[in-house]
């Protein structure tokens, strides 16, 4: 019997759209895509999820990386426009709020499950910048627990995640269901003894599938 409900977070509870966030903070159009690969797709956001680079250092090191790209020419941007862009880059880092919104379908289905009598939970692969936006998305409230991969040096699909969030919190796995949006990332859960769902922005979907291992509310 499924006893626990155990949620991603971006793309499930989260709207995690950084493109959009960054044309909300009022950026010029080509620093907006400088910007999306000198922040989101480097090596640095990566580390910081996975709790092996402190905040200030992964900036120093975009920062870096940016003045390098656009003097080698990777952008149509002139180097005059480095101070600019490395202002930027340090914005966007400084308020992590600003990148993220509820996912407007999903806030209601932790507390509708623990009103229930479901125990929700959330395991994430996110830095400890999560932890100034948290407040922000109101489906958290809801959590019996929050499991944060920066906090613990590990990351999802890794097998050892699970089992530390199910040590964690003292959960059994025969008796929890993992919601992703990432296939490999469900797969992972499933791997380690737990039920899984993939969720494909259909919340009608992700109820009928949950009802099939039922839970319902």
């Amino acid at each position: 019997m499924i006893r626990n409900v155990i949620f991603d977070m971006g793309n499930v509870l989260l709207d995690w759209d950084p493109k959009t966030r960054l044309s909300q903070m009022g950026f010029s159009e080509i620093h907006q895509k400088v910007l999306y690969e000198e922040i989101f797709r480097t090596i640095e956001w990566s580390m910081l999820d996975a709790g092996k680079i402190e905040v200030d250092e992964a900036v120093r090191k975009m920062c870096e990386q940016l003045t390098f790209h656009v003097r080698r020419g990777f952008y149509p941007v002139t180097e005059e426009e480095i101070p600019q862009l490395v202002e930027e880059v340090k914005y966007v880092m400084d308020h992590p709020k600003d990148l993220v919104r509820p996912e407007k379908e999903t806030q209601f289905l932790p507390q509708a499950l623990k009103d229930a009598g479901y125990h929700c939970y959330l395991l994430t692969n996110a830095s400890v910048l999560f932890r100034d936006y948290q407040s922000e998305i109101p489906a958290f409230l809801a959590m019996e627990g929050i499991f944060v991969s920066a906090e613990h040096r590990m990351l999802k699909p890794d097998r050892e995640i699970y089992e530390a969030m199910l040590s964690e919190f003292a959960l059994k796995a025969e008796e929890s269901v993992f919601i992703d949006d990432m296939p490999i990332n469900v797969a992972g859960a499933i791997f380690c003894g737990m039920e899984g769902v993939v969720y494909k922005a259909d919340v009608g979907r992700l109820l009928a599938d949950l009802g099939r291992l039922g839970v319902t509310i």
